[in-house]
């Protein structure tokens, strides 16, 4: 292999690296080290590089963007986020999309950056807090039931539909990850939807759990789903999972799981009400 150059960048199965002006990120560097495991010096490389701030994170969208609102969802006040067109009179009326998120999720995480470009591009965008998550009401705290999120988006549609400055008949939906799998649900049943546009998204939820569980793991997850319901009708008490894994060991994921896990707080810590925080 050829000495390393500064500054430069390996491909993994290639001979020569590739030049690149400035720093290189972290995970890129990562992934190369941790790929040379039959190498102990590089290996030590990826646990000092493990430590090191991410370059690789998405600034936040300007607050200064949007608005915050509040709507009613089965006799919860949710909360959301109003990204008005720009360069359109106050008042007019313009398409609309409301936007339904990740798994977990609140309006302040990935969402932003989808409704930054579309209000850009003449949409009223919004996006909220499903029940029980960020800023909206409900209970218990972090608590994630499909059906009640499909609801929420139903309701954000109604929303939207009853703003003065919306196009009744330019409302559509743009939505991301599992909110994608809700996003096809309400616009295959819902009339009132005009247009669809749908992101990554998770659909075949039971692939993708027999992906990074094997046969053996994802048997005992729906076993652990019936022991769990089962103690809750019993005891009353409801149990909790994690959203993301423990920490870590390899210097790869240890990258991977502090950039997460340090954007994901930060952006939730101080969005979430008072009370349950499973």
């Amino acid at each position: 292999m050829p000495a390393r150059e500064e500054g430069a960048r390996w491909n993994v199965g290639k001979g020569e690296p590739d030049l690149l002006s400035g720093r290189t990120e972290i995970v890129e560097v990562a992934t190369r080290v941790v790929t040379l495991i039959d190498a102990p010096d590089r290996r030590k490389e990826a646990e000092a590089l493990s430590t090191e701030e991410p370059t690789n994170v998405m600034p936040l969208v300007d607050p200064a963007r949007r608005d915050e609102v509040r709507f009613e969802s089965e006799g919860l006040t949710l909360a959301g986020h109003v990204y008005r067109a720009r360069a359109v009179p106050e008042g007019e009326r313009t398409p609309a999309l409301v936007m339904a998120g990740p798994m977990t999720s609140v309006k302040e995480e990935t969402l932003p950056h989808y409704a930054e470009s579309l209000q850009d591009a003449g949409y009223t965008v919004f996006a909220f807090d499903n029940r029980n998550f960020g800023e909206s009401a409900g209970e218990p705290r972090q608590h994630l039931d499909t059906h009640e999120q499909v609801e929420d988006l139903k309701n954000a549609v109604s929303y939207m539909l009853s703003r003065q400055d919306t196009d009744p008949e330019r409302i559509g939906l743009c939505c991301v990850c599992l909110g994608a799998g809700y996003g096809l649900k309400v616009a295959a049943m819902d009339q009132r939807i005009r247009a669809v546009a749908l992101v990554a998204g998770g659909y075949n939820i039971t692939d993708t759990y027999l992906g990074f569980l094997g046969p053996d793991g994802f048997r005992d997850y729906i076993e652990n789903l019936g022991v769990a319901r089962q103690h809750q009708y019993e005891s009353g008490r409801s149990s909790t999972c994690r959203q993301w894994p423990a920490r870590p060991t390899s210097a790869l994921r240890r990258c991977r799981w502090r950039r997460h896990t340090r954007t994901t707080l930060a952006r939730k810590s101080t969005r979430r009400p008072t009370g349950r925080t499973d």
